[in-house]
């Protein structure tokens, strides 16, 4: 069975904001399932630590058309 990976960047400040999710739902309705996610701290030198973004991982059997 082969499958066909997409990843999808979500930028965010503070918090992941709604649109994410509805972005996401979307394309969980159109069978993608979730592999796995990237996510990458931003150090400011202190003691506070924010992510500067997420990178979803996702898959989706192909489908083979042609004979």
């Amino acid at each position: 069975m082969e499958y066909e990976y997409k990843s999808i960047l979500l930028t965010y400040s503070s918090s992941i904001e709604e649109k994410h999710s509805q972005l996401l739902n979307e394309y969980f309705a159109k069978e993608w399932e979730y592999v796995d996610s990237i996510s990458q701290p931003i150090s400011t030198g202190t003691q506070y630590e924010a992510k500067g973004g997420i990178i979803v991982i996702l898959k989706k059997k192909k489908d083979n058309l042609a004979v």
